[in-house]
């Protein structure tokens, strides 16, 4: 995970306004084409506002709700580098 998400507490892992935040602040270091997405809002309205959710997502999980294939690639070594 990017080490925006460390040191949360436990609850601050379940807190979706926590995570949503994190991940837009994550989001706006890529590039702006990829930024305009508003993926922090589709991620959370598909279940993926909470830590434990984020660590599972992959390129196919983000694809399936409509991400392009590429963005999802830029979107998850952000969240989740290498």
């Amino acid at each position: 995970m990017d080490a925006a998400f460390e040191g949360l507490s436990a609850e601050e892992e379940d807190d979706q306004d926590v995570i949503k935040a994190i991940v837009a602040g994550v989001l706006a270091t890529v590039p702006l084409p990829v930024r305009q997405g508003d993926y922090q809002d589709l991620l959370c309205d598909e279940g993926f506002c909470f830590r434990s959710a984020l660590v599972e997502l992959t390129v196919e999980d983000m694809v399936a709700i409509g991400v392009p294939r590429g963005h999802a690639k830029i979107v998850l070594n952000k969240v989740n580098p290498p």
